[in-house]
């Protein structure tokens, strides 16, 4: 990559508010380094146009970007009832203003069993993406 090719990759990063990593590539200098740092970016995106990413950084900074512990109408598992038994449930959005406008999850268990809500903090310990993930932090045999 030719120096000036570089400078405009820097002088990129440096436009979409990346301060942490336009000052690495600055601070380093190691025109490697920097590729690898784009090619990790560009492998996690997948598909997703460039202006889309300016987009989302964007949207973002502004505070108007959300980030979901998973997908609406995904299959999540939590504990439900007396018996705390794993059950699938379906994962939702509401903002609702009993948590003071703060975006949760709904989650609806499958059944006859509850709606409940949980916070982004409550994923991983008290609603998991897995059924596996469940029972092996509640550490429950079923």
């Amino acid at each position: 990559m030719a120096e000036t090719e570089f400078k405009r990759t820097v002088d990129r990063l440096v436009s979409l508010n990346d301060d942490n990593l336009a000052e690495e590539v600055k601070k380093n200098g190691d025109v490697q380094w920097c590729l690898g740092e784009l090619q990790d970016i560009l492998d996690a995106t997948d598909g997703i146009s460039a202006e889309r990413l300016i987009e989302f950084a964007k949207a973002d900074k502004e505070g108007c970007a959300l980030l979901l512990p998973c997908k609406i109408g995904s299959t999540v598992y939590a504990p439900v009832g007396r018996g705390g038994r794993i059950y699938p449930c379906k994962a939702h959005i509401c903002s609702a203003p009993l948590y003071h406008g703060e975006i949760v999850m709904e989650i609806r268990p499958m059944g006859n069993y509850e709606t409940f809500y949980a916070k982004q903090e409550d994923f991983g310990e008290k609603v998991f993406r897995t059924y596996e993930e469940a029972k092996q932090t509640l550490n429950v045999d079923e």
